[in-house]
């Protein structure tokens, strides 16, 4: 049986509280979620898996009344509906997966992500607004696909604090799903790394400073710039993959391929391939995104 092994608050020196979850299983492949809430709203409600977690903390959420989702999948909307059931929380979520969200036969879903996160019941959300407040603070919703169809990122001016999603991440990540658009990622990170961000709050790498962004750039700008010019393939990238650990090769395995190495280098291939394409997403930028 799978138990919460953490549930962590009050990490942010604002009034925005960062709530990790995760158990056993999540664990043993470095996974857990963060969500962020003042106790009125809330960012994201983690996935259907963790839900025994969040009930634990179900106290000290009594005066949530609304719930921004960051995006679609099942491990940001996997509370949504406990959340209306339990708390009467109204949930807003980018328009275009309004009718996937509200589906009874809601997303389809490979076999590993049933079993790390388990599969969402339906719920009807309304549209993101363009703003909203959260911890006293003013967020604008920004449009940041790449990573899903529908990724949204919330960012205050007046703080500096970027709540990423899953935009950001791990900046060295070498793994892509199968139906993920770098180009629009990439685009996505250049339109926040242009913000003025000093705060990233990640929805599973937790509380960072600015710097991933403009790593992830920095990386994905020095694998395309090797596979131009002959000095990177498939197998030194999955060699380097291999040198993170065995966890890293295990994720190929766990999705069988569908979270993989081969889908990103087969996706950097295709930018590194288009001269015009490479230009447009790197070449104005390739000195302030070098890696030393």
């Amino acid at each position: 049986m799978l138990w919460v092994l953490r549930v962590q608050t009050d990490r942010t020196d604002t009034k925005i509280k960062d709530l990790v979850l995760t158990n056993g299983l999540l664990r043993r492949f470095g996974l857990e979620v963060q969500l962020y809430t003042d106790g009125e709203s809330l960012v994201d409600t983690g996935s259907k898996s963790l839900r025994p977690q969040l009930e634990r903390l179900l106290p000290s959420l009594c005066n949530l009344k609304r719930v921004f989702v960051t995006h679609h999948h099942e491990d940001h909307v996997g509370n949504a509906r406990f959340l209306q059931e339990k708390l009467g929380v109204e949930v807003f979520a980018p328009s275009v997966a309004l009718p996937i969200l509200s589906s009874p036969q809601g997303q389809e879903l490979q076999i590993y992500r049933k079993v790390f996160w388990g599969a969402p019941e339906p719920f009807e959300a309304k549209q993101l607004p363009d703003s909203f407040t959260l911890g006293g603070m003013a967020f604008k919703v920004i449009e940041t696909k790449g990573h899903s169809f529908d990724h949204h990122a919330f960012f205050s001016p007046s703080s500096g604090i970027l709540i990423s999603g899953d935009l950001v991440l791990s900046p060295f990540a070498c793994h892509a799903m199968q139906e993920e658009d770098l180009v629009m990622e990439i685009l996505s990170l250049k339109k926040v790394a242009s913000l003025g961000v000093r705060k990233v709050f990640c929805a599973h790498k937790g509380i960072q400073d600015a710097l991933p962004i403009f790593a992830k750039l920095a990386f994905y700008n020095l694998v395309a710039s090797r596979l131009r010019a002959g000095q990177t393939s498939f197998s030194s990238v999955f060699e380097e993959a291999c040198a993170l650990g065995l966890r890293q090769i295990m994720v190929d395995i766990v999705t069988w391929g569908h979270y993989s190495v081969v889908n990103f280098v087969r996706k950097m291939q295709s930018i590194a391939k288009n001269e015009a394409l490479f230009q447009s997403l790197f070449g104005d930028q390739s000195q302030r995104f070098q890696i030393c």
